[in-house]
Order: C-alpha cells, then sequence, then structure tokens
C-alpha cells in the first residue's frame, strides 16, 4: 500500500522546496543584521561626552563660565547636537538650567543669572550635571543619543 501518490508528492515538493529556500534565506539575513547591531551596540558602549570647565565667575547675581566640551565615540563620527546642563549649589540648591541648540564648538562660556546667587557662593563648589543630545553617524541614518554629563567646579570672585 502506498502512503502518497506520485503526483501528490511532487507537488507537495514544489511548495515545499520555495518555503525552505526562503526560510534559508530570512535566517542568512536575519543574522547578518544581528551582527551589524552587535557591532554598532559595542562602539556605543564606549560612547560619552567630557565637558571640562575651566573657571567659573561669580559676577553680582550671574555666574559665568568658560569651558569645553567633547564628544568621545571611538571610531565613529560624531557631533553634538544639543546641550542642557543644571546647576546646583554645594548645598544641592537649585541655581538654574543653560541649554543651547544650535552650533556648538568645542570652547564655550554659557552664563545663569538667578536670585538665588549671593556671595554665600564664592569659593564654593558648584555641581553641573546635565546631558548632551549626540548624533552618531552609524548606519544608514545614523542615530541620535542623550549623553549625561556631570561636573563640578569652583565658584571664584569676579576679576
Amino acid at each position: 500500500m502506498k502512503v502518497f501518490k506520485t503526483g501528490t508528492f511532487v507537488e507537495t515538493y514544489k511548495v515545499i522546496l520555495p518555503l525552505l529556500i526562503i526560510f534559508a534565506i530570512s535566517t542568512i539575513l536575519l543574522i547578518y543584521s544581528i551582527n551589524g547591531l552587535k557591532d554598532a551596540f559595542e562602539k556605543l558602549e564606549s560612547a560619552r561626552v567630557s565637558l571640562n570647565i575651566k573657571s567659573c565667575i561669580q559676577k553680582g547675581i550671574k555666574l559665568v563660565f568658560e569651558s569645553s566640551i567633547e564628544s568621545i565615540t571611538p571610531n565613529v563620527n560624531s557631533e553634538i547636537e544639543l546641550i542642557q546642563l543644571r546647576v546646583f549649589s554645594e548645598s544641592g540648591d537649585y541655581i538654574g538650567t543653560w541649554t543651547m541648540d544650535s552650533s556648538i564648538a568645542k570652547n564655550f562660556t554659557f552664563s545663569i543669572s538667578s536670585v538665588n546667587i549671593n556671595d554665600k557662593l564664592r569659593n564654593r563648589k558648584v555641581s553641573v550635571n546635565g546631558f548632551a543630545k549626540v548624533k552618531l553617524d552609524i548606519g544608514k541614518y545614523g542615530l541620535r543619543i542623550n549623553l549625561p554629563i556631570q561636573t563640578e567646579v569652583i565658584v571664584s570672585g569676579e576679576r
């Protein structure tokens, strides 16, 4: 007794073979895509932003910061698109926020004015934290990622 007729087996073979080929091709493409993502995430793992505040000068109710910023992304071209910084006193009191979303130079000066700035801040630490939005040239369209920033500086008097 035959389980399959010859015609049925050939028709089943004609249907299953293209499906197996499509499955094999899609599996190969999936593995290729996953390896590409793995490489991209390994590059992103070491990405960071370094903010170096050279000086902080108090001028009345204004703090003026001279600083430099650098995005450290090994083997990936990057560009800083936006910076948002928050400044806190040594005791944790909020002083102010500064944002820049245009062309960002490596060396820049920013200032924060607030009525909470008084002589008590002179010769004390202030904490600057926030984030930088960095555009990375990864893949076809690139990737934008927010990287944290945190540093401290001692406030000096007016020059």
